[in-house]
């Protein structure tokens, strides 16, 4: 889990998309190694975008639950959450896109 992987996160979930494969997410906050709080709360600020949302880590690394950081790491995940849920009508609307039309679910600006 470091920033280098945020960074790659996104061209990687549009390159799949583009290929088809649209209902696709990073583990959010990394798979291996333990985030800092910094870079766990904007794994989750950016994950909202994902397709595919998700907190998923390997077995060995420690607990990252957002209430383990502290409540102030807790209420940024629960705003971006929130956000996620609001987001919830736009994400019906590309998955049915995608599957009835073949549009990606995500899209970078020249497509």
């Amino acid at each position: 889990a470091n920033w280098r992987h945020l960074e790659r996160s996104v061209p990687m979930l549009l390159s799949l998309s583009l290929c088809g494969l649209s209902l696709a997410g990073a583990d959010v906050a990394g798979f291996m190694g333990d985030p800092d709080q910094e870079l766990f709360v904007r794994w989750h600020q950016l994950g909202i975008w994902y397709p595919f949302y998700r907190a998923h880590a390997h077995l060995t690394s420690k607990r990252r639950e957002p209430w383990v950081f502290g409540t102030t790491v807790l209420e940024k995940v629960r705003s971006a959450v929130l956000t996620r849920y609001r987001l919830l009508p736009m994400w019906y609307t590309l998955a049915a896109e995608w599957a009835l039309l073949g549009l990606p679910m995500i899209r970078p600006i020249w497509y």
